[in-house]
């Protein structure tokens, strides 16, 4: 059983190192996808939701994971020393939705739960953050 060709190589043969190396891009493009049908019909959510979602997984999630098995929890905590704790509490939301999504494709099997920093954290951030 062969896979897809993997756009880029010279004489069309798939890599399958490069297409591991594009499988979360991969699932977050179909989540999005699927995303934008769901809030076309909806009139709950915020306008801004999916481009906070699109700007989460490129600038953030896609930066640092390139397949979805690497997104666990301890990966997840590791990569997060970076961010703010509101930010961090923000893509913890998005990384869940995909993994998620991602098991209901069956590309994982579980999915792992990226902790999300405690309100208290957050609030505390936000406080010393405020305009004089």
């Amino acid at each position: 059983m062969g896979t897809a060709p993997v756009r880029g190589t010279a004489d069309g043969e798939s890599s399958q190192d490069e297409l591991d190396d594009r499988e979360l891009a991969h699932v977050a493009g179909t989540y999005l996808d699927q995303l934008e049908k769901q809030l076309k019909s909806e009139v709950t959510r915020n306008e801004s939701y999916y481009d906070d979602a699109d700007r989460d997984l490129r600038c953030h999630i896609l930066e640092r994971f390139k397949r979805v098995a690497d997104l666990t929890s301890a990966s997840w905590d590791e990569a997060s020393r970076a961010c703010e704790v509101r930010s961090i509490q923000r893509l913890t939301v998005t990384a869940r939705q995909v993994l998620h999504y991602g098991c209901s494709l069956g590309v994982i099997a579980v999915v792992p739960e990226p902790r999300a920093p405690k309100r208290e954290l957050v609030v505390a951030e936000q406080r010393h953050r405020r305009a004089m």
